[in-house]
This record gives structure tokens, C-alpha cells and sequence, in this order.
């Protein structure tokens, strides 16, 4: 019998092909789906801190962009290098390298396109780079990488108050306001300011 994690991956995984097909045709779906695929797999019994499936994080971080698609792909900054579709494949495995570094040695990571190879990268911090030499390095990548970097906090504050580790909420709180909504200071496109405008309620909810 499927647990409840299991249910709802596989309710995030619908909806977020449903929407890609939708917005982005089926061939840009059948390349979500094999991303979903691959996070799936490098991600495969790992488990939050909340006791829920890991890979249901970036499946709700591209999904939380797939509901925006239409505002992204309109947005010329933002698609500037990139495809809407790759956008979304980013956000499926942006910490697989991270969590998962076998994976980047194997023929369907080398399969994917360089710019979201290179999109993944941008987003996983090495062991050698301290906190503050990450954000800086993200404060210079493209807008999309910024973009996917925000939904990612969004996700993560969403629900950290459920989270046992002591001390986590006021740490991440405090990191998002000094390293992470300054990834969307100008240059910024409407939707950066608008994923930054959510990231400020979330961190205001969450303040005593």
C-alpha cells in the first residue's frame, strides 16, 4: 500500500507534468518527466526533516514555478539563455549534485542540455565555498538561477515549522534576509520581485 509520502509525490509529479504538457508541449514534458525521473532516483530514500519523501521538496519548488510559467516566459530577462522547460528541469535537480555528486558521472546527467547542467552547478554549493561565497557567486548568475534560488527558500520556509531541529527557523529566517532576498535587488525582473515579495510575508510569519 502506497504511504502517504509516496501519495504525494506522485500528486506533485501529475500535476507538474499536466502543467508542463499544458503550458510547454509534450515534448517539453517528456523532458521534465525524465528529470522527474532522475531526481527521483538521486534523491531515492532520502528524507526531510519533517519525515516526508526529499524529492517532494524540488518537486514542489518546479511546480511552484510551473503555476508561474506564463508570467516567466514572458519575461525576456529572465529567458534570456534559457527555455521555460529548462527552467523547471533546474528546480528538479538542484541539489542532486549536492546530495547525489555519483549522479553528475552518469550518462543521463551528461544527456541533459549545458545550460541546465550549468544551472545546477550555479546552485550547488562545494564543500570549499563558505556561505557567504555561495550567495555572492549566486548574486552574479542569470536571473533564472536567482529565480529557482528563491523558490527554493519560498519551499523551505514553507515548512520549517515543522521541522524538530532546534534553532533551524530563526537560523534560516535570518540567513533569507541577509544572503538570500538580496539575490533579487535590482536588476530584477517582475517576477524575481514578485518570488522576493513572497519570501518577505514568509520571514515577517515566522518572526516573533
Amino acid at each position: 500500500m502506497p504511504s502517504v509520502g509516496d501519495n504525494q509525490v506522485h500528486e506533485l509529479r501529475r500535476e507538474l507534468l499536466s502543467r508542463a504538457a499544458e503550458a510547454l508541449g509534450p515534448a517539453a514534458a517528456e523532458v521534465v518527466e525524465h528529470a522527474c525521473d532522475l531526481a527521483e532516483r538521486a534523491h531515492h530514500g532520502q528524507v526531510r526533516d519533517e519525515g516526508t519523501p526529499y524529492v517532494t521538496h524540488p518537486f514542489r519548488v518546479a511546480l511552484m514555478l510551473a503555476r508561474d510559467l506564463e508570467a516567466i516566459a514572458g519575461d525576456p530577462e529572465l529567458m534570456r539563455t534559457v527555455e521555460p522547460c529548462d527552467i523547471l528541469v533546474i528546480a528538479l535537480l538542484h541539489d542532486v549534485v549536492e546530495d547525489a555528486p555519483a549522479v553528475a558521472s552518469t550518462p543521463e546527467w551528461q544527456a541533459l542540455a549545458e545550460p541546465i547542467r550549468s544551472g545546477v552547478q550555479l546552485l550547488t554549493r562545494e564543500s570549499a565555498l563558505t556561505k557567504q561565497q555561495y550567495y555572492d557567486r549566486l548574486s552574479r548568475a542569470p536571473e533564472h538561477i536567482r529565480l529557482v534560488k528563491l523558490a527554493d527558500r519560498i519551499d523551505n520556509l514553507s515548512g520549517i515549522a515543522r521541522s524538530p531541529v532546534p534553532g533551524k527557523r530563526e537560523r534560516k529566517v535570518a540567513e533569507t534576509l541577509s544572503l538570500v532576498l538580496p539575490l533579487a535587488e535590482a536588476p530584477a525582473s517582475p517576477v524575481l520581485e514578485a518570488y522576493a515579495g513572497r519570501l518577505r510575508s514568509l520571514t515577517e510569519g515566522l518572526t516573533p
